[in-house]
This record gives structure tokens, C-alpha cells and sequence, in this order.
């Protein structure tokens, strides 16, 4: 697939979880080797990273900070499990809340590893607060947590289904996992569209296969394989705003803001941000027949 410019084509339009069944298995090692590359190399320095990003603010002004910290207070979860943290905009969101007794970072990104130790963690002595240098499937993880959280991290991760099964082990019965994350849309597929009109269907651009880190964004039908794969239930899913983390004007905000897009079909496929939640049952569905 990754050796002719017709298959570059389907690499970079199609949604993930398609992608990736079709990839050989030398390819997805190709592609896994590729995303810790460009995520290394793209990330070596986390302090410029928020500026780039226009979050000169505090996260929970954020649309994405709003809603996750709707979410922290109704679950008041005690332990979480933060997977690609980043730089840490949205850890300390996450730090401050008075419920939290453990919690737990993982980045491939050994740079923004290095800067949340730093200038992130610390200030809180009843909390228990790390962040490793690692990949989910590989981490020896000691206990389990309430709540598992990717903020803008899914689209960096091919191997999703291998995740999401890892992360129903790591779950405590009844805790969730939550995705806040760019939405795949009209508004992904001209972009990337253009791109590949500019450089991604050029030979010199594929043939580094340094360029072919995912940026796959989500789909509503991947999560609902993702929860069937997995074992989990998926219990929420709406769509928000259309230009990141902006905000609608007041009243607008409202309308389209935590209502989400999904009662508004036209707009929802215009969206760019998907929050879903995924929750482990209390009884395994097998154990109970």
C-alpha cells in the first residue's frame, strides 16, 4: 500500500481503522516507527509548543478544558491514567482536582516527558503524580485506574484497537475512558486534500517514510469498533465547535458548545473536535450468561 502513489492517496484519506486493516505488517511497523520519529523530532522543544497552538490561556478557557473539566467533576475519579499528555496544558487541569490521589502520564515523547516532571508535577503532597517516557502496550503498570484519558493524542496512535483493549484492563469496573479529539470530516478531508495536491503524493515526500506518522482523526463508526473490540460501552458522543479550541460568539456557544452537533446533521459534518466516553461495565457481559 505504501509503495505507489494510489496507495499514499488511501493512506491519507481514508479514516484509520480502515487504514490500518489494510496495511501489511511491515508497513505498520514502518508507520509505528514513523510516529515516534515525527513526534520526537516535531516536539523537541514543549515550552514553544502552546504559543504554536494559540493556548496562550488557562486550559479550562479552552472549549476542550471546558468540557473535560465538566467531566472530572461529575466523575471525581481518584486515580487517572493520562495517555500523550503533551506538554502538560491539559495535566494541570487535571492536578487540581481535590478528589485525585493518583495519577499517571505516559508520552512517547521523552522532551515533554522531561518538561512535566519540571515544571508540571509537584505542589500537591497527598497526590501520588508521575509521568513515564513509554508506550501504553509496553509500560508495566501497577494498579488500575477510574479514568483514562486521551486529549488530542488519539490521532497520533495507528494501533487503536491494541489500545483500547489495554485500556479495558487497566480500568476499574465502572471507570471510563474519554477522547477529546479532532473529529475526521469535510472539514479534515480538504485538508488533506490540499496537501496532497502540494507535497504528500509527490514520490520524494512518501518515499521518506519519516513522513508517514498518523494524524488519522476520528470517526464515529472506529469508535463504536473500538468499543466492540474492546469490551467497553460507548456512552456519549457528540461533536463541537469549528475551528479548534475557539469559541462562538455568546449564545452561539451555547447552542453549539456541550449540546454537541450530532442533532444537527449537515452542520455535525462540518465539525472538528468529537468528545466520546466509553464506560467498563461492572460485569463482564460474558461472565454474566
Amino acid at each position: 500500500m505504501l509503495n505507489n502513489v494510489f496507495g499514499i492517496v488511501l493512506y491519507f484519506l481514508l479514516p484509520n481503522h480502515i487504514v490500518w486493516r489494510m496495511l501489511s505488517e511491515e508497513e505498520k511497523q514502518i508507520v509505528l516507527q514513523s510516529c515516534c520519529i515525527h513526534n520526537n523530532v516535531h516536539y523537541r522543544r514543549p515550552e514553544d509548543y502552546d504559543a504554536e497552538h494559540l493556548r496562550v490561556e488557562n486550559p479550562e478557557r479552552t472549549k476542550e478544558g471546558a468540557i473535560l473539566l465538566e467531566s472530572l467533576k461529575r466523575w471525581t475519579p481518584s486515580s487517572v491514567l493520562e495517555i500523550g499528555p503533551g506538554n502538560g496544558f491539559y495535566t494541570r487541569l487535571i492536578l487540581k482536582q481535590p478528589a485525585l490521589k493518583r495519577y499517571l502520564g505516559i508520552d512517547i515523547v521523552r522532551p515533554f516527558v522531561e518538561y512535566i516532571k519540571e515544571n508540571v508535577l509537584g505542589g500537591r503532597p497527598d497526590l501520588k503524580a508521575a509521568v513515564v517516557c513509554g508506550s501504553l502496550l509496553e509500560h508495566p503498570f501497577e494498579g488500575t485506574f477510574d479514568l483514562i484519558l486521551f486529549v488530542s493524542s488519539l490521532h497520533h496512535i495507528p494501533d487503536r484497537e491494541a489500545y483500547f483493549k489495554k485500556c479495558a484492563v487497566l480500568l476499574n469496573p465502572g471507570g471510563r475512558v474519554v477522547v477529546i479529539e479532532p473529529k475526521h470530516g469535510v472539514w479534515r478531508i480538504s485538508q488533506i486534500l490540499r496537501k496532497l495536491i502540494k507535497t504528500h503524493s509527490k514520490r520524494e515526500y512518501w518515499m521518506n517514510r519519516d513522513n508517514l506518522g498518523t494524524h488519522h482523526f476520528l470517526t464515529l463508526s472506529e469508535a463504536r469498533g473500538l468499543a466492540r473490540a474492546s469490551g467497553l460501552k460507548m456512552t456519549t458522543f457528540f461533536s463541537f465547535s469549528f475551528r479548534g479550541e475557539r469559541y462562538f460568539p455568546k449564545g452561539w456557544r451555547s447552542r453549539f458548545g456541550f449540546a454537541g452537533l450530532d442533532y444537527w446533521p449537515l452542520v455535525h459534518l462540518f465539525a472538528t473536535q468529537v468528545f466520546i466516553e466509553f464506560k467498563k461495565p461492572f460485569v463482564d457481559p460474558a461472565e454474566s450468561q
